[in-house]
This record gives structure tokens, sequence and C-alpha cells, in this order.
């Protein structure tokens, strides 16, 4: 069983004093960057499918396991990193970064929740399945949720 949660698109963070990307970030921009890639998740193989299909090579300076460190890198340096978009908002809005919608065109995907057919009449599971999806669906309707 499943039931999607929320869409996801791709973003960049950026340093707000990058000598370069200011007020917008194209193709030609984004390739010329150093970048910071996150190598774990299933996230990381569409964005890289997305980039191969562009034709766009990305010049990988640093990989991190996970998306946590960025901001303290991506705030002392010129390196760009391109994550989904809750994240990406996250960390931008609580670090004070530059966010910019990924110039190459990768496709958004859902977040779904699962659950074993077992739990699925379950009263105490359905009961945080919905809890789940509410509040899912009230970040989503925040204006400051979309980008």
């Amino acid at each position: 069983y499943q039931q999607a949660l929320f869409d996801q698109v791709w973003v960049c963070l950026v340093n707000p004093g990058h000598p370069r990307v200011r007020d917008r970030l194209d193709i030609e921009g984004y390739s010329s960057e150093g970048h910071i890639d996150v190598v774990q998740g299933t996230g990381h193989r569409m964005l890289d499918a997305a980039l191969e299909r562009a034709q766009v090579r990305r010049k990988v300076f640093l990989e991190m396991p996970v998306y946590l460190g960025i901001p303290a890198i991506v705030s002392s340096s010129d390196l760009i990193a391109t994550m989904p978009s809750r994240t990406g908002h996250t960390l931008a809005r609580s670090f004070g970064l530059n966010l910019f919608a990924c110039p190459v065109p990768v496709p958004p995907f859902t977040v779904k929740q699962y659950w074993h057919e077992r739990f699925h009449h379950d009263a105490a599971n359905r009961w945080l399945r919905g809890l789940i999806q509410e509040l899912f669906l009230e970040r989503t309707a925040r204006p400051e949720a979309a980008l």
C-alpha cells in the first residue's frame, strides 16, 4: 500500500556572496561552476540521468553522504549543491543561502509513504498515516513551500 505525500522538484543552493551567480543560474553557469554531490539515496540517480540526457557535465569537487553538512560548505565556498526542493528550501531558509530552480530539466518525483498489508486496517497505523499526510498537506499549502 502507498499514499502520495508531496511532489519534489530540483533546486540549487548557492552562497549569497558567490562572485558569478547572483540573480540567476543558467545552464552555462551551472556547468562551469564547482559542485557538491550527494551520493546516497535514490534522488542522485534521477539527477545524474537528467544531466546525462541534457549533456550537462558537473564539475564535482566534493561528494557528501547526506545533505546535512552541505550548508556549511556552500556558505563558505563557491560550490553549488543540487537537491530536492523541500530539503533545499529548509536549508536555504535556515542558513541564509540563495535558492535557484535547477536550470537543467530534471523530472519531478513524488514522495510517498508505504506500508505493509498487515498494517492497512490497524487503527494506530491508520492514525499515524493520516497525521503524516495531514502535516505534509498543510506544509504544501503554505506559500513558502513552493519555489
